[in-house]
Parts: structure tokens; C-alpha cells; sequence
């Protein structure tokens, strides 16, 4: 079994009744912000946003309010980041490069490549918008602690 990547979250119930995972930010990783960890926390502050919520998986009795810890894959998270960041940046250097090469002898080379790229970009985030990648399969467990112990770091199991 591939080795768990771990993140704290708190179960809860939205309007419709469906549950779901909220992962505050990552600017408490103390591993991550001293560079020794997976640098997500570092990451995390560029890009702050609120917080992450993933839909609770199927057949999870866990109630709202409940603190868990959420564990996946090391291999599916790479091939997650993969899917998400690496096809979108392969086609944008694809399409550019074709989008160049095939309005070599127009004033306007530059922009069609351009054009091209972007549109391959776009077309690289299609596997991930539309559900067709590794799927989750978290593992998830019950914390022993309330809201005051919410400075667990990630680790990896």
C-alpha cells in the first residue's frame, strides 16, 4: 500500500442536507513553512483562499462538526497534480508551438500562437473538469480532539 498523505478537516452539512470536508489553509504546517515538508503551506499562502471542501464520500456516517483527519495516496495525489497542472501547461506548449509554426509567414504569427495556446490549455483542463482522473478514495478517521487542537500538521503515513 502506497503511502497516506494526512490533512485535518471538519466535517459539515450544507443547505441540501450533503456533507462535505472543509480543509482550512495549510499556514499551519510548521514542516512546510521551514521547508522541510511538501511546501503546501508555502504554496497555500499564495493562493489563500478560504478554505477547500471535498464532497464526503458515500456510506460515511460522520456528523457535522466532527473533526477528522483525511488521508490519500501519495501516487494519487501526483497523478492528480499531474492531470490538473501538467496536461493544461503540455498542451499550451503544444498548441503554441503549432499555433507559431503554422502562421510562420503571417504579421500575426505571434498572437495565433498565442490564441492556439491558450485553446490548448483550455483543452488540457477537460479530463479534470469533467471527472475523468484518479478517483478519491480517502480514508478518513475521527479525531480525538475539539476545535482548539486545530493545529495538527499534515504528515505522511
Amino acid at each position: 500500500m502506497s503511502r497516506l498523505v494526512w490533512e485535518m478537516a471538519l466535517v459539515e452539512r450544507d443547505g441540501d442536507g450533503r456533507r462535505w470536508l472543509r480543509f482550512d489553509k495549510l499556514s499551519s504546517c510548521q514542516r512546510c513553512l521551514s521547508g522541510q515538508g511538501c511546501g503546501a503551506g508555502v504554496f497555500s499562502r499564495l493562493f489563500a483562499r478560504g478554505h477547500a471542501r471535498l464532497a464526503m464520500p458515500p456510506g460515511r456516517s460522520f456528523k457535522p462538526g466532527q473533526r477528522v483527519r483525511v488521508g490519500i495516496p501519495s501516487s494519487t495525489l501526483v497523478l492528480m497534480a499531474m492531470l490538473l497542472y501538467g496536461l493544461p501547461l503540455g498542451g499550451f506548449l503544444l498548441a503554441a508551438t503549432l499555433g507559431h509554426w503554422l502562421f510562420a509567414l503571417h504579421s500575426w504569427r505571434d498572437l495565433g500562437a498565442l490564441v492556439l495556446g491558450l485553446t490548448g490549455a483550455a483543452l488540457g483542463l477537460v479530463p479534470a473538469v469533467i471527472g475523468h482522473g484518479p478517483r478519491l478514495n480517502p480514508r478518513i478517521e475521527v479525531l480525538s480532539c475539539n476545535e482548539s487542537a486545530a493545529t495538527l500538521e499534515s504528515a505522511v503515513d
